[in-house]
């Protein structure tokens, strides 16, 4: 019954204000999957939040704010090219440019700044990061997005990732931040 009503309560923000609760489903689940990594680690001896900021504000803004409009666009754009349905096309074209050239590097940079990095010395960890990032990003995420796009309408596309992302963002975070 209360999972119901919270559904409800949800559902009703959603269609009420989508922008805003993306946000904060957004930040409130990449905090929770830095959270849990963080606590999971045996080698992380105090709870890092400066980490914990990155996911919160990076998960706000780019799982939330950003893929509430590219999702948008994707969705209303790509359609179906001859034998490729449009759910794949949307998640090969998230996948294979969206990725690459905006969520690998600037989540780099962002890791890069909480963990104090110079400019110089987050351009380097970023060069030996990237191809690893994009790589896991793609065997988690090509799969999930396929079904996502195939089977979800498109208002329950982001909060359906910000579910997902809760998994994802541990993987991320320890990817990230690990102790060598």
């Amino acid at each position: 019954m209360v999972v119901l009503k919270l559904a409800a309560a949800y559902g009703g923000a959603l269609a009420a204000r989508p922008l805003e609760t993306k946000i904060a489903t957004g930040a409130l689940v990449a905090g929770l999957g830095d959270a849990l990594a963080q606590l999971c680690d045996p080698s992380t001896e105090t709870f890092s939040w400066p980490r914990s900021q990155c996911f919160v504000g990076f998960g706000g803004l780019y799982t939330g704010a950003w893929q509430h409009f590219c999702f948008g666009w994707l969705t209303t754009h790509c359609t179906g090219v001859g034998l490729l349905p449009g759910y794949a096309q949307r998640a090969l074209l998230n996948q294979g440019v969206v990725v690459p050239l905006l969520y690998a590097p600037l989540f780099l940079l962002l890791a890069g700044a909480t963990r104090g990095l110079s400019l110089r010395n987050i351009i380097a960890s970023g060069r030996r990061r990237y191809a690893n990032l994009v790589l896991s990003n793609w065997r988690f995420w090509v799969p999930v997005e396929m079904l996502f796009f195939a089977l979800l309408p498109p208002e329950l596309l982001v909060p359906a990732t910000c579910l997902a992302a809760l998994c994802w963002n541990m993987i991320l975070s320890t990817l990230s931040f690990r102790s060598r």
